[in-house]
């Protein structure tokens, strides 16, 4: 005898209700009645959720373990009945998730590994796009995690949402992250530790971005690509952390990649960072010629050398140590030492009230005066102009770069330029600024004595090398 329409209904909300209050026998008896639909399908109930998603999707607040058993119970009753283990949430307003997707997320390992075992498919996604790794991963449950590595497919491993993200990618932008314990098992169980998400994202990327050292330094060691440049232009140069991009640039980062790092030295130096600026030195950022906003001046309209830089902002010995490097521009051989406009801002500020001020700004007056009188070798003067060729386009301007990402990549980076040159190592090294001056510590710097021999040892103490 066909149950009526309206009775199916009254017994599914009774179904659902009683698979809320967890109780096993009422659940059996229901389903032992058959006068209930498990997989829907009726009218009328469009905001009644499936039976089988209810299940894993209810959560009482008890010990997990406990309530884990008891859904995996139910589960097992609602399959016995006919109940479809891969349907999706049929209420409109929620993801159209799976069972196996919320165990997943809700860290019910028994409920999960039942549903796997009984054919669940692992590939299926909810409306984002996420698998049952990705739900398991976004939820932080390692266990689930570590089981669901061991059963989906390579494909479905690396599968990506609808941002563009792994399951890699999710587990390192996570708030809560404490350790790099599940990002390891996926790492371990074969994910591609350089897929990118929509935004040309690496998951290095995004651990550095959020400063996760035990996260990044895992990625590392596990062979993540360092030098990689986003949709946007941007790389690990552009990071604030100095500490880490100085960490980066000795494990490989080339600080040429992308032209939207141009003014990262010249930042570092106008304000101060001078562990930053030796990094970018000795690692093979090119001496450029770039435009400046720098306060009580007037030139936006050329654009100035690093050591004009460090001398508009009264920074003798980071100027110092780039003389001593030789580290300089055209700018600097024909215009630096009779700029007026940089002469009148060292004798304003001389005139400070400060006498600290005062002294770095004489200081940088007298290093105008070196370079005036002190004539460049043959052999700097090559090297100055081989390093300018090299790089001349570099420095291009952001409204040239908004088509998008071929546009920022500098390639080939200056770095490579320099290896593909027919020179003498030596020549290569000097161009590089790869030499024993470059290497010396930030604390010695004023100490420098332009014009004289210097007799420094390189440096690895903490503060040089981050």
């Amino acid at each position: 005898m066909e149950v009526p329409r309206f009775q199916l209904t009254l017994n599914n909300v009774k179904l659902i209700r009683t698979i809320n209050n967890q109780d096993i026998n009422e659940v059996r008896c229901i389903l032992g009645s058959r006068v209930c639909s498990v997989n829907g399908g009726l009218s009328g109930l469009e905001q009644l959720e499936l039976p089988i998603i209810q299940c894993v999707r209810s959560c009482n607040g008890g010990f997990i373990e406990e309530e884990d058993a008891v859904k995996c119970e139910i589960l097992k009753l609602l399959v016995k009945s006919g109940a479809d283990i891969n349907v999706k949430s049929s209420v409109i307003y929620r993801s159209e998730e799976t069972a196996a997707i919320l165990a997943a997320r809700q860290g019910f390992f028994s409920c999960l590994d039942f549903l796997v075992e009984t054919g669940a498919d692992l590939s299926i996604t909810n409306k984002f796009g996420d698998t049952a790794l990705m739900a398991a991963v976004r939820g932080g449950q390692a266990e689930c995690v570590t089981y669901l590595t061991k059963h989906v497919s390579f494909s479905v491993l690396n599968k990506k949402n609808e941002h563009g993200e792994t399951a890699l990618h999710v587990a390192v932008s996570r708030d809560d992250i404490r350790n790099s314990f599940i990002p390891w098992h996926l790492i371990e169980a074969g994910i591609d530790l350089n897929a990118t998400d929509r935004d040309g994202q690496t998951a290095l990327m995004l651990a550095l971005e959020t400063s996760r050292t035990e996260v990044w330094t895992l990625l590392l060691e596990k062979g993540a690509l360092v030098n990689t440049v986003t949709h946007s232009g941007r790389t690990p140069l552009s990071l604030d952390s100095s500490s880490i991009v100085r960490k980066l640039l000795r494990r490989g980062l080339d600080p040429t990649l992308s032209r939207r790092d141009q003014p990262r030295l010249k930042e570092a130096v106008e304000s101060g960072q001078d562990a930053l600026v030796r990094g970018l030195v000795m690692h093979g950022f090119p001496p450029l010629d770039l435009w400046t906003n720098h306060n009580n001046i007037f030139l936006q309209d050329k654009p100035i050398s690093p050591l004009a830089v460090a001398i508009l902002s009264i920074r003798p010995d980071i100027a110092k140590y780039l003389i001593l490097n030789r580290f300089m521009t055209r700018y600097d051989l024909v215009q630096l030492c009779w700029d007026k406009e940089i002469i009148t801002h060292l004798n304003c500020s001389g005139h400070a009230r400060t006498s600290t001020l005062v002294r770095k700004s004489r200081e940088c007056l007298d290093i105008l005066d070196f370079l005036s009188t002190s004539p460049q070798s043959l052999r700097d003067l090559c090297l100055i102009a081989i390093s300018s060729a090299l790089s001349q386009d570099f420095a291009l301007d952001i409204p040239d770069t908004v088509e998008g990402k071929d546009n920022w990549i500098c390639k080939p980076t200056f770095r490579e330029r320099v290896e593909f040159l027919q020179i003498p190592p030596v020549f290569k090294k000097a161009l590089l600024h790869q030499t024993l001056s470059s290497a010396i510590c930030c604390h010695s710097w004023g100490n420098i004595s332009l014009g004289e021999e210097n007799n420094f040892r390189a440096c690895h103490c903490q503060y040089c090398e981050g």
